[in-house]
């Protein structure tokens, strides 16, 4: 039986409606080579106009000039969708909102003709946090304090998808390191350093 790898995905879309919104910033990260990915999509003038203001404004649209990053040449922004789909495929697709992520992802992959096919289970940190540190399913905690409690550096001001991406892999890999028995003996999760190797 293959082994499953992770992929860790954040997709900053022009509002929380996968139906309606579309995805503007896509990184990603394998936890297995390191490889990432991170690429802008040119939004047209009526996604735009569609588009959620304080969601912009939260993901730091304007004032990060995602808009002057987009990658206007389409053939180069099939390629780079082709190989993350090239990777995620028959993988996990994990995330600080993989449900959400997924959605835009698959939506996006559909408009360049590429059928997503990651594995249908997702792998959600805070769950799995939540999990790892013995806290009710209610009580899943926010990604800000997943990365506290996993002593992993994040900055949660207007964060680029690959700054929430890598911070999301740095989770993950300290995650892996876990062991509940240590911890039950009093140690602390050790946060790993990733080296993202852009594509």
């Amino acid at each position: 039986m293959r082994t499953r790898e992770l992929v860790v995905v954040q997709v900053n879309a022009t509002g929380n409606d996968p139906a309606r919104h579309v995805a503007l910033e896509v990184a990603a990260v394998s936890l297995v080579s390191g490889k990432s990915w991170d690429f802008t999509v040119p939004l047209t003038q009526e996604q735009l106009v569609d588009a959620d203001p304080s969601t912009l404004r939260r993901n730091g649209y304007y004032r990060r000039g995602l808009a002057d990053r987009a990658d206007l040449s389409r053939p180069l922004l099939s390629g780079r969708i082709a190989d993350l789909a090239g990777a995620l495929a028959g993988n996990t697709l994990g995330g600080t909102a993989p449900e959400e992520s997924a959605d835009f992802l698959a939506r996006l992959f559909r408009s360049f003709d590429i059928e997503p096919r990651w594995h249908p289970r997702l792998a959600d940190i805070g769950a799995l946090t939540a999990g790892a540190f013995g806290l009710a399913a209610t009580s899943i905690p926010t990604f800000t304090a997943c990365c506290r409690m996993w002593g992993i550096d994040f900055d949660a001001d207007e964060p680029s998808a690959m700054t929430t991406a890598a911070a999301a892999a740095g989770c993950f890999h300290t995650l892996d390191q876990y062991n509940a028995v240590d911890v039950l003996h009093g140690s602390e999760p050790q946060p790993v350093k990733l080296s993202v190797v852009p594509d």
